[in-house]
């Protein structure tokens, strides 16, 4: 069996709480005024695609309004 070392425990550690931050600082982006401006601005360049991803990304956060 391989044993496993400080190293590699410090390592995931560090992984672990990385990503953690990260979804937080994306969880905290998402406010119903930056989905609106994304959106807007997608719908203003033709960004179909961006659009429908974005809106989906506010459905599954919880965030609908009556442009989006």
């Amino acid at each position: 069996m391989r044993k496993i070392s400080v190293k590699h425990i410090l390592i995931l550690l560090i992984v672990v709480f990385n990503s953690r931050l990260s979804a937080q600082s994306q969880a905290s982006l998402l406010t119903e005024a930056s989905i609106d401006s994304i959106s807007w601005q997608q719908y203003l360049t033709g960004d179909w695609d961006g659009l429908i991803s974005t809106g989906k990304l506010a459905a599954e956060n919880g965030i609908n309004f009556k442009w989006l």
